[in-house]
């Protein structure tokens, strides 16, 4: 082969593969991670931790906050699924997000960009058993990029949390 349709061909390959990265990135501008706060290696049954959700966006592209103005986009919110020993015990925090007029919505909207970390209190409920859990998560969130909005999307995350087990109690026993 000639030297030209070498380096031809591979400017091509490597021009596909560009734009198969691209619509991979526009199919998931957002990917997401869950992981537990703690240094603690187990918790009892009752106690609170927190974990962290954390998001990171592809660059051209937002997520919007927790809180949105009526008529805007779908805010980011957190569903713990009932069948499991975990439920959210509070609000999620998070740092201050952006604000800017969204011509998309006609209205100033809450966003992150790069990256974002969502902070969220989880209580263990008392009949929880002892051993290794699976906390499953669901987050749900819209992302848009200056051209196109997303619908909304739902994302299944999971993470293990080591249940402490109780200490029986003990019958005391009066003196006489």
């Amino acid at each position: 082969m000639l030297h030209w349709q070498a380096k031809l061909l591979t400017l091509v390959a490597c021009a596909l593969l560009l734009s198969a990265a691209r619509a991979r990135a526009q199919e998931r501008p957002i990917t997401w991670t869950l992981k537990v706060n703690s240094s603690a290696r187990a918790f009892k049954p009752g106690d609170t931790f927190k974990v962290q959700v954390t998001a990171q966006i592809s660059a051209g592209w937002h997520v919007y906050a927790t809180s949105q103005p009526r008529g805007g986009p779908k805010p980011t919110s957190f569903m713990l699924p009932p069948d499991q020993p975990f439920k959210l015990a509070g609000l999620p925090s998070a740092p201050p997000p952006l604000t800017s007029f969204d011509a998309s919505f006609d209205l100033p909207t809450k966003f992150y960009e790069k990256s974002v970390t969502f902070t969220l209190p989880v209580l263990i409920t008392a009949d929880a058993s002892a051993g290794q859990r699976e906390l499953q998560l669901v987050v749900a969130f819209q992302s848009c990029s200056k051209q196109v909005c997303l619908p909304v999307k739902k994302v299944p995350l999971k993470t293990s949390v080591e249940v402490a087990p109780t200490k029986p109690k003990t019958a005391h026993r009066k003196r006489y």
